[in-house]
């Protein structure tokens, strides 16, 4: 056997290995673009959906929030119902807490020290007249995101994350597969032009997000831009954790905030912890969000309808129905047995 005849099963072997390997080298990237194409499909039809879902059903969450880790310690009790807000800030390093509220009738603002009593410190009838609508009590019940809109929204007055998701301003760049903190997650990036408060524009938008809990985000990374580019840039990161259940709601997150130099150079970083407690079982009443609920006197005019507790009365007289019914149909009985049993 000549020296060509022994290297013939060898090179027929190398091509078959070369051709095999040039079709997994084709198919490998048709794969997982496909892949990729349909976790960017599945991201974009059911995130935005699931996203307002979940505020339309957690909206009015009541509870508190507690900063744990930051410069700014304090703790913050929401309470809402349609057409009210409370917000109760306490700052603990400073020993204060100021209270905004906002009913159908009037909206209002106290202070008082850790120790002392309420004093109203403003008031405005409803609806706020066009030329004091940037009263104090209206302008600080804008300024604090809800823990629902922290987690999918933006800024305060900027866009939710549907909203960005649905504006023509806004490019989806890319989105994958990906592992966070042992979840198996979507990382969507994208990139938009949208006003959101004080001259800022969001810019960029990156989001890791868990498609089995109703596309929840478990990281928000927001890019917002200056209204002058000299000013340069910030930087928001918030996570999120979750409790269990059906409508699992926010118990803990972290944020950081950095302003970035229009060089590049960090200028300002700020970061925190915070520790939520929330219900979503229950709407409060209006008269917990009156001057009343904190032993104030109502505004001059403002008269609250009385609850009618008729229905108590109702009550009381079908049970005492029913107690004699039963009553009388023993006493009944019992003389039926004594008839019987007599000789």
């Amino acid at each position: 056997m000549t020296r060509s005849q022994r290297r013939q099963p060898l090179d027929a072997f190398c091509r078959s290995r070369l051709i095999w390997g040039s079709v997994v080298l084709v198919l490998f990237p048709l794969g997982a673009a496909a892949q990729g194409d349909e976790v960017g499909a599945a991201f974009r039809t059911e995130a935005p959906a699931a996203w307002r879902a979940y505020f339309e059903a957690n909206k009015y969450a009541q509870g508190t929030s507690r900063t744990v880790k930051s410069d700014l310690k304090g703790e913050i009790r929401w309470l809402m119902r349609p057409g009210c807000d409370l917000v109760e800030n306490r700052y603990l390093t400073a020993g204060k807490i100021e209270l905004h509220a906002m009913n159908s009738k009037y909206a209002f603002t106290l202070k008082r020290s850790t120790t002392g009593p309420w004093v109203l410190a403003d008031s405005h009838p409803m609806p706020v007249p066009r030329h004091i609508e940037e009263s104090l009590i209206l302008k600080r019940l804008g300024e604090g995101l809800t823990p629902i809109d922290e987690v999918v929204g933006t800024r305060p007055g900027g866009p939710r994350l549907w909203d960005v998701m649905g504006s023509p301003q806004t490019r989806l760049a890319e989105v994958v597969g990906e592992e966070y903190e042992g979840r198996r997650t979507t990382h969507a990036k994208l990139t938009t032009d949208l006003p959101v408060n004080r001259g800022q524009r969001l810019v960029g938008l990156e989001l890791w997000v868990d498609p089995g809990r109703a596309w929840l985000p478990l990281k928000i990374r927001t890019r917002y831009a200056a209204a002058l580019a000299t000013q340069g840039y910030e930087i928001e990161v918030r996570e999120h954790t979750y409790g269990d259940g059906p409508n699992p709601l926010p118990k803990y997150t972290r944020w950081t905030q950095d302003s970035i130099s229009p060089t590049g150079e960090r200028q300002m970083s700020l970061s925190g912890q915070v520790e939520l407690e929330l219900s979503a079982a229950t709407i409060p009443p209006e008269e917990q969000f009156t001057l009343s609920a904190f032993g104030l006197p109502e505004p001059l005019g403002v008269v609250w309808p009385k609850r009618s507790f008729t229905w108590v009365w109702f009550v009381a007289a079908g049970v005492g129905l029913v107690i004699s019914m039963l009553g009388f149909r023993w006493l009944s009985r019992r003389a039926a047995r004594c008839r019987s049993a007599a000789p």
